[in-house]
């Protein structure tokens, strides 16, 4: 065990004090007043870890997508021409400021959406800016620390397909993982969650302001602790995924946000117990590393192969890979079967925004979806980046020795 190996880590609240657009759904026509439409607060997150020699910072924020630039995906409807846009959800040049508030380099940062779809389309600077102060602060209190790793099962999920709502007859990857880091005392100082979730509890008309049923969990699982811990949520693989009880009926529009308090204490509990049952994690070596990865597009789209960010974090034999698209939850079970790591924490919609990446299964099962005619991708990318993504991790594990 590393002894130099240190950590820390903090939460701000970013919840927004001005009229916003929500991203998820329509920006240009759901547009939220916080003073009468919120529910809860919304929060960034931060965990930085340090070596000695080498630093990492992971950043998780309330907020629908993480992109810096504007991103372009395949409209779903016929007659709304070829492309819609996502606005960039952080200024340009954020992730620099948040690694160079850390002291990193910034492919040693990684900045995570938990996918609500109630939060805004865009985090403005002033936000930004306090999640700078909070990685500067966060920065000064870095602490010797212990790693402890353990999987459980996520029951709050289910496969969306065709309908946006559960479909049962469709399996999901429902692995769930926890990493916490305890100081010397043992007393936790940072819990991360990772689940496929796909936070659509709330109503899209009902124009909330809302972290969902995963910003609930985090929030339960930071008062098991007495609020000294923070409890940071990776979204996994959830392209095809919703939560067991859909927000809204898509005839009725009727909102149901009184499940969100059932299905977040759910989601808590689930890491709960996986926590019951956790080893300890070696913490060297410890390194990030950055990869951008080409994909072919389906005919018609407007570019002929799409980028996609991979980002990895090392410790010891866990690593956390993170993609910037919106991956299918059938791809995780064989990515960790190809990869030579022993824990994996695999993460979408992360560092950017790359739209959905279906698996080959889906593109020739015939069940259709919003999925499948929204993805820029055809059908062999998936393959290429089930490639792209052992090579790397190869690549990464191959550094450790």
């Amino acid at each position: 065990m590393n002894n130099l190996f240190r950590a820390a880590a903090g939460k701000v609240g970013i919840t927004p004090e001005e009229s916003a657009p929500l991203q998820g759904y329509d920006p240009e026509l759901y547009v939220a007043d916080p003073a009468r439409h919120s529910i809860g607060e919304l929060f960034a997150r931060v965990l930085i870890m340090d070596s000695g020699t080498t630093r990492s910072l992971i950043v998780s924020v309330d907020c629908c997508l993480a992109n810096e630039e504007a991103a372009l995906v395949p409209h779903h409807e016929e007659g709304m021409g070829p492309c819609r846009e996502f606005v960039p959800t952080f200024p340009a040049g954020t992730r620099a400021r948040w690694a160079h508030a850390a002291g990193v380099r910034e492919e040693a940062v990684s900045v995570h959406a938990t996918h609500t779809h109630s939060a805004p389309a865009q985090i403005k600077d002033k936000y930004c800016e306090r999640i700078s102060r909070l990685i500067e602060q966060t920065g000064k209190q870095l602490q010797p620390v212990t790693l402890h790793y353990s999987a459980g099962t996520c029951t709050v999920s289910a496969n969306r397909r065709p309908h946006l709502k559960p479909n049962f007859d469709l399996p999901i990857d429902s692995d769930l993982q926890v990493l916490a880091i305890h100081s010397l005392k043992g007393e936790p100082i940072a819990i991360v969650v990772n689940a496929a979730v796909h936070p659509t509890m709330v109503s899209m008309v009902a124009r909330r302001v809302s972290a969902d049923l995963t910003g609930y969990a985090m929030e339960a699982m930071e008062r098991q602790f007495g609020g000294k811990a923070v409890s940071l949520f990776i979204q996994g693989f959830s392209g095809e995924i919703c939560p067991l009880r859909r927000g809204f009926d898509e005839d009725t529009l009727e909102e149901q946000f009184e499940h969100v308090p059932e299905l977040g204490q759910q989601l808590y509990e689930d890491a709960a117990r996986a926590m019951e049952r956790m080893e300890r994690v070696e913490t060297s070596p410890h390194f990030s590393v950055k990869k951008t990865i080409r994909l072919p597009t389906r005919s018609g789209f407007v570019l002929p192969e799409a980028e996609m960010t991979l980002a990895a974090t090392v410790i010891g034999d866990l690593v956390l890979l993170a993609a910037s698209g919106e991956i299918f939850s059938g791809m995780a079970n064989r990515i960790k079967s190809l990869s030579p790591f022993r824990h994996h924490l695999l993460a979408g919609v992360a560092n950017g925004y790359s739209g959905y990446l279906p698996t080959t299964e889906a593109f020739r099962d015939g069940v259709g979806g919003y999925e499948m005619t929204a993805t820029p991708y055809s059908e062999e990318a998936a393959e290429v980046f089930v490639r792209e993504a052992e090579v790397f991790l190869h690549s990464l594990k191959a550094d450790t020795l």
